[in-house]
């Protein structure tokens, strides 16, 4: 039984590139990396904006269905509420 190799040697394409890389001047590296940090570091600033302004959304909502529940009379009963001492501050007050 004869022995086939599992890729042809010679021609690959990470060879190709590699080749390609090394012919490739250094301006063109320099302005790739410039690119890529660029477009890396402007989308982390633009997932952590996205992340304030839902962080931000989620405590308003939470602000205002607390709001409309003390309205509303359903946070009246003091079965469930921690006990807390006079003069306190709760952020969910607000």
């Amino acid at each position: 039984m004869l022995k086939r190799p599992k890729h042809k040697k010679g021609f690959t394409l990470g060879h190709y590139f590699d080749e390609w890389w090394d012919r490739v001047g250094q301006e063109f590296k320099a302005k790739l990396f410039i690119s890529v940090w660029f477009l890396f570091v402007s989308s982390s600033g633009l997932g952590l904006y996205v992340w304030y302004k839902q962080q931000e959304r989620r405590d308003l909502l939470e602000v205002v269905r607390s709001r409309q529940a003390r309205e509303s009379g359903l946070v009246g009963d003091k079965v469930n509420q921690r006990p807390t001492q006079p003069g306190s501050w709760s952020p969910r007050e607000d």
